[in-house]
């Protein structure tokens, strides 16, 4: 596999997705935790992108399978579009997984069962988004499962793992007994720093279903677009965009950033005029890119408030 085939196979410009919610929980955890562990924090990092990796080429290796015809193969798949053979693809799944898993249990061992409760879960979630016999993917769940795991799941887990667990959710074994422990009011604040990616990351798959909503549907996707229409998803596209200004607002309120965080305000022109380029065009080539420029800019501004609040 060249390097151009195995890039487009694993879709590296997607990393973001996974990178920045890390970067996210990571700010958030020294901002309001005050705490950081190195060791598990790098741990951790490998393993999601061992993980967003090998799912990204999972979802590749479903779709090349899936596609109806030659055609479809080479538009929605890299497998197609780069000539990869499918079992040189599986060779490389399968060490992307395997890799991760050594990864996870070590950073289990120095932690939690949680840690292994949760990355099992969004590990299932990811296999299932292109496999089984109704993948993720073709129903109307795409939107809310990606951002849940990619946008909360990983911003709660780059927390957790510098944390002692019980400033969050402990599970422990006292002889017979299995002791949980949960600090609902932590969960609850954790999930609320984190909604700014949660939108963002939500709206990276539904720009790409709204942008494919003919092809969706003659590859016999279902996806939540052929259910309300490109007008009400672009309506709703819009409305999650706006939203992350909303959380920086009451997260400043609730004191889960600092001031600074403010500075994420500063995005506003390039997000307004990505959502007026989406109401003109709904084509992938041109618009797509921009959910990707809204994640970064946004996010990128809102951390750099976050490291300002730090020293301050």
């Amino acid at each position: 596999m060249s390097v151009k085939a195995f890039l487009d196979f694993i879709e590296l410009r997607t990393k973001v997705g996974s990178v920045i919610p890390f970067m996210a929980g990571f700010f958030f955890t020294l901002y309001y935790f005050h705490q950081i562990d190195p060791i598990n924090t790098v741990l951790y990092f490998c393993a999601l992108v061992l993980i967003d990796v090998f799912t990204t080429g999972w979802n590749n290796y479903n779709d090349f399978h899936l596609a109806k015809n030659e055609t479809l193969q080479q538009s929605t798949s890299a497998l197609g579009r780069q000539n990869i053979a499918p079992k040189v693809a599986l060779r490389w799944l399968i060490g992307f997984i395997s890799t991760a898993t050594v990864l996870g249990l070590i950073l289990v061992w120095r932690t939690n069962l949680i840690v292994l409760a949760v990355s099992v879960l969004f590990i299932l979630i990811g296999i299932l988004y292109t496999y089984g016999p109704f993948p993720i993917s073709r129903l109307p769940l795409g939107e809310l499962l990606s951002s849940l795991v990619l946008g909360f799941g990983n911003f709660f887990l780059t927390v957790y793992v510098n944390v002692p667990a019980d400033q969050l959710v402990d599970l422990r074994f006292d002889g017979p007994l299995m002791l949980f422990q949960l600090n609902w009011l932590n969960v609850i604040l954790v999930f609320v720093a984190s909604l700014p990616t949660v939108f963002l990351i939500a709206n990276l798959m539904l720009m790409n279903n709204i942008c494919d909503y003919t092809v969706d549907l003659e590859n016999g996707r279902h996806t939540l677009i052929s259910y309300i229409g490109q007008k009400r998803g672009i309506q709703l596209y819009q409305l999650s965009t706006y939203s992350c200004y909303v959380v920086i607002i009451v997260g400043i309120g609730l004191k889960l950033y600092p001031w600074p965080a403010a500075l994420a305000f500063a995005s506003g022109p390039t997000l307004l005029r990505n959502g007026f380029a989406l109401q003109k065009s709904q084509e992938k080539r041109v618009v797509f890119g921009t959910a990707v420029q809204n994640l970064i800019v946004f996010n990128g501004f809102w951390l750099v408030g976050m490291l300002i609040g730090l020293y301050l």
